[in-house]
């Protein structure tokens, strides 16, 4: 069990890129990462900048960006996307003997390469030129130390649309590839499992499907790796596959979380990013960059907490390093709270880091609880609640919620809101009559046809029933 607990996936995957940049360290030679935007993405993701030109690296091209240079007394390190547009651009590197962009390439690729790609680059003028071609099998985000993430955003659009029906298997394939790399890089062969629906309402296939693509890419890369299974003498572990369709509600809850709050409330960047203010102890206003990631300890520990303990949480922390002890007393706002922790960060008188990280998380925390009131969270949530479970807080059967939503739904200022709330109780019920729907449309400022009024239609497409059949009898 303690080998279990202390693996990392997030540190698996640098190891791998540490590997192939201290292979370039041996050589004593400098060379010149090629990349791709996607590529230099995910190596970016584990390793920063100080560490990848710390080595034998004397500078980074990604591909598309501007490739002014000369670099043709270089040799040149490939880090690819294993796409048609990558290796294209690997061969048109040393298409021209005369004009060659680099002096030789060492190449790898990021997960499996075709066999179509590889031959295309063994019978191109650039085979003289490449010393080595490997692949890594890394293509995954590892936000953090026990979660990766695909980064695959219109996936949902084009597993689920009937209009994009005919790239489904396509789609399949680039995400059955990307759980292998995963497979791989833990040394894992699964026993794969899949939610197969009841057939009536949901007859979703998608996890089925994605279930024998994982399985294929599996067996391909048995034979192919042949290092891919030695030596595990581990009890195989279980690969369980599930598809949107199993659980329609989780995604619109608000979960009261510190992670979960921020990144449904403040303005996070795709790559974890959070633009603040702070005043400073000179009364200057300045403009501040946090990246919420595995570095910064206070977000590792806490991000998983209740949102209301997160403050006193800080509070501790901060009663650690200064003499004074910081009070919550009966009856303190939120924010005098904040503005009390805010003096004591400042009057610290070393703890730079620490300062600024707990800076960031207090702005946070206050942005949060302004929010969580001026949308009226503390009603929201627990209403969410009951439609979800279905019992009201004493357990009892929640019965004829439409006018506690349509109610709540009214007073609503933020139309995410409102429409998770609607979808929430149409998912919470059996169907629902067609009269009960145009109150809907009609209570919450729902035009026919429009973009909301539609999202709430297309749900039916989720194994979601809308409108009850209703049989009439003579």
């Amino acid at each position: 069990m303690s080998e279990i607990t202390s693996i990392s996936i997030r540190q698996i995957v640098r190891k791998r890129f540490l590997d192939i940049l201290q292979v370039m360290e041996a050589s004593k030679e400098t060379y010149i990462l090629v990349t791709d935007a996607h590529s230099r993405r995910l190596l970016g993701e584990v390793i920063g900048d100080t560490e990848i030109y710390y080595g034998h690296i004397g500078e980074v091209v990604v591909i598309g960006q501007g490739e002014k240079n000369d670099y043709s007394s270089y040799n040149a390190l490939y880090l690819l996307t294993p796409s048609h547009e990558s290796v294209v651009h690997l061969m048109e590197d040393f298409q021209n003997p005369q004009k060659l962009r680099y002096k030789s390439a060492v190449v790898y690729f990021i997960s499996d390469l075709d066999d179509e790609y590889y031959h295309n680059l063994l019978s191109s003028p650039a085979k003289k030129y490449i010393k080595s071609i490997n692949e890594v099998y890394v293509d995954l985000f590892t936000p953090e130390t026990r979660l990766f993430d695909l980064k695959l955003s219109q996936s949902f659009v084009r597993l689920y649309s009937n209009e994009l029906e005919a790239s489904l298997p396509k789609e399949l394939e680039v995400i059955a590839k990307k759980i292998a790399s995963a497979c791989y890089t833990l040394k894992e062969n699964p026993i794969i499992r899949y939610f197969k629906p009841d057939g009536e309402m949901n007859t979703s296939m998608i996890s089925e499907k994605l279930a024998k693509a994982v399985e294929k890419e599996l067996e391909h890369l048995s034979v192919k790796e042949k290092s891919y299974l030695q030596n595990t003498t581990e009890p195989r572990a279980s690969l369980i596959i599930l598809d949107r369709t199993l659980d329609m509600k989780a995604p619109l809850l608000h979960d009261i979380t510190y992670q979960a709050m921020a990144y449904d409330m403040l303005d996070i960047s795709d790559d974890r990013k959070y633009m603040y203010e702070i005043t400073d102890n000179t009364n200057n206003v300045v403009e501040k960059k946090a990246t919420l990631d595995e570095n910064d300890q206070l977000w590792v520990k806490y991000r998983h907490s209740y949102f209301a303990d997160t403050s006193k949480d800080l509070v501790a922390e901060l009663n650690k390093l200064t003499s004074k002890q910081l009070q919550n007393k009966p009856g303190m706002s939120p924010q005098a709270m904040i503005k009390q922790l805010r003096e004591a960060v400042f009057q610290l008188p070393d703890y730079q880091e620490f300062k600024e990280k707990l800076s960031c998380h207090l702005t946070m925390l206050t942005e949060c609880k302004e929010l969580f009131q001026t949308y009226n969270y503390a009603d929201l949530v627990p209403l969410e609640q009951i439609l979800a479970t279905g019992e009201d807080i004493e357990g009892n059967a929640a019965k004829h919620m439409l006018e506690d939503v349509i109610h709540l739904v009214r007073g609503l200022d933020n139309d995410d809101n409102r429409l998770r709330l609607l979808l929430l109780y149409l998912i919470s019920k059996d169907g629902i009559r067609e009269e009960h729907l145009q109150t809907i449309r009609e209570q919450a400022g729902v035009l026919e046809n429009s973009e909301d009024d539609l999202v709430l239609n297309n749900i039916k497409h989720m194994g979601v029933k809308v409108l009850k059949v209703m049989i009439h009898t003579l």
